[in-house]
């Protein structure tokens, strides 16, 4: 291809916008003249427009045209070869927020949180109120617009004292007095406890009852779950399980059964008298009062 005199002229200008030889040591070394570096736009290899400016164009040229960021309401903070600018951030009072610094063109606009507010977050959307201390504590740091309120313990010793002698008192006086005798936390005067043969001649009302007819009402007041516990020392598992599949949906029927098994094995003279004693040593001894007042009023 041969050009004319006028195109080697333009070649040759256009060669040396991009490239300066210098010669360091004796070997000519090509430069690229791109003051905020370079890199490649929409497949053309451009030099990059500087912060504050985006690229208008730049077609088979190293240098782009570039055209200023909106003043007040874009901005970009990098050099590059961006087709638009960044848009400011606008700081919403709204979530409790006001401008610190305005937006420039190569600046965000930078946004803090108003009086009494506080946000301890690098990227803040909101801030929150600063917290107040309640009664008994005091300040320890102020509340920032960084940082929340910080809050600590009234020092005073005297408070302690309000708080621990009250407390004292209520521990100490009874104790003081049960010691002198002054009061009785044990019971009446007379109380003392009831032997095993006294329990035995209460039970005699009891002895020869058939428990039969009381069964209903004996499920009524112990319940399934002190069924199962008042059976359990004397059926084995296996009798258990039999109770509770032969009724499988029905668990006052299943108490039903559980209770005639235990009866039996019982007989019939011990069965009332045996069932609140064995009540009375599970702990159940209200319960058993109950069973007891039950039988023989039903009996009557």
């Amino acid at each position: 291809m041969i050009f004319s005199p006028r195109e080697l002229i333009l070649i040759l200008i256009s060669l040396e916008a991009q490239f300066t030889t210098i010669t360091e040591g004796g070997h000519p070394v090509k430069r690229q003249q791109c003051e905020y570096g370079d890199g490649n736009y929409l497949g053309s290899q451009c030099c990059k427009c500087p912060a504050g400016f985006h690229v208008l164009a730049c077609n088979q040229s190293v240098e782009p045209k570039c055209d200023e960021c909106e003043r007040g309401s874009s901005y970009l903070d990098h050099h590059n070869l961006l087709d638009s600018c960044e848009p400011c951030k606008i700081c919403d009072p709204k979530v409790n927020q006001e401008t610190e610094t305005h937006c420039t063109v190569i600046k965000n606009t930078v946004c803090r949180c108003t009086k009494g507010f506080y946000c301890d977050k690098e990227e803040c959307r909101a801030c929150h109120s600063c917290k107040t201390c309640e009664d008994g504590f005091v300040i320890e740091k102020e509340c920032t617009r960084t940082n929340n309120t910080v809050c600590k313990v009234v020092d005073n010793g005297w408070l302690w004292w309000i708080i621990v002698i009250p407390i004292l008192l209520l521990i100490g006086v009874p104790l003081f007095l049960k010691k002198q005798k002054y009061l009785c936390f044990a019971g009446p005067p007379n109380a003392r406890p009831v032997s095993d043969e006294e329990r035995a001649v209460e039970l005699i009302p009891l002895k020869g009852i058939d428990l039969g007819p009381h069964r209903s009402s004996i499920i009524d007041i112990l319940g399934p779950k002190r069924m199962r516990e008042l059976v359990r020392s004397e059926l084995t598992d296996a009798q258990i399980q039999f109770c509770q599949e032969e009724a499988p949906n029905d668990v006052r029927e299943q108490s039903y059964k559980m209770l005639h098994k235990w009866c039996e094995l019982q007989g019939l003279e011990n069965a009332a008298p045996n069932l609140i004693k064995k009540l009375n040593e599970i702990g159940q001894k209200t319960t058993a009062d109950k069973i007891k007042k039950k039988i023989l009023d039903e009996k009557k």
